[in-house]
């Protein structure tokens, strides 16, 4: 390195590898976006299913010995019956293990009725394509319990609004002449400040 000219061919011998780490990664997210496309999921394997090998040696999810449970959740889920934390206990009181966070993503993710969500990347936006491995359910029970699993947050979102000690009713009485909810004003006498519900314009009640 005492010679100037040689710390350019130092950078370029320290540069490569790192351009070819850059172009290995490329090239496997590449094979896997492709064969994704294809159908197959050649990453870990959801619950419910392990990593195997078809007729021609290539990765292909196949059922474990969770699917049964995976399927029970399904089918207890559509009969609107129980919430999630129910089955999941019904689950775990049969062997069946995992979390509250991850339960709530397996019975969202339209693997288990036989289509693989890619996402988006670069200039591709996202997709749903239909996999070759086996499905534990049906599409119709599937969408059933995202029907029944929506409606739930629904009836639990609630609005509360914020109570004015001075004016607990306001809201609540509705104007004798034009029917709408009253409003509330205060107004300063000779020695103190008078509250009184009131009507808009232009019913001014």
């Amino acid at each position: 390195i005492s010679i100037p000219e040689q710390l350019l061919m130092l950078a370029v011998y320290l540069a490569i590898p790192e351009v070819e780490n850059h172009r290995r990664a490329q090239n496997i997210t590449a094979g896997m976006r492709r064969a994704f496309k294809e159908g197959r999921y050649v990453v870990s394997a959801p619950k419910g299913y392990k990593n195997g090998r078809d007729h021609n040696d290539k990765p292909i999810l196949q059922p474990n010995d969770d699917a049964k449970h995976i399927q029970e959740a399904f089918e207890l889920l559509a009969t609107g019956l129980y919430n999630q934390k129910e089955v999941l206990t019904k689950l775990r009181e049969k062997g069946f293990k995992t979390s509250k966070s991850a339960f709530s993503r397996i019975i969202r993710n339209p693997i288990y009725h036989g289509d693989i969500y890619i996402k988006a990347y670069k200039d591709e936006k996202e997709m749903v394509v239909k996999g070759i491995h086996e499905p534990l359910i049906t599409k119709s029970l599937f969408n059933k319990v995202q029907v029944i699993i929506d409606g739930r947050k629904k009836q639990h979102k609630a609005i509360h609004k914020k109570v004015n000690d001075k004016f607990p009713l306001k809201d609540f009485i509705l104007c004798p002449k034009c029917h709408k909810p009253l409003l509330a004003s205060s107004s300063k006498g000779r020695s103190k400040y008078y509250s009184y519900y009131h009507c808009a314009k232009p019913c001014d009640t």
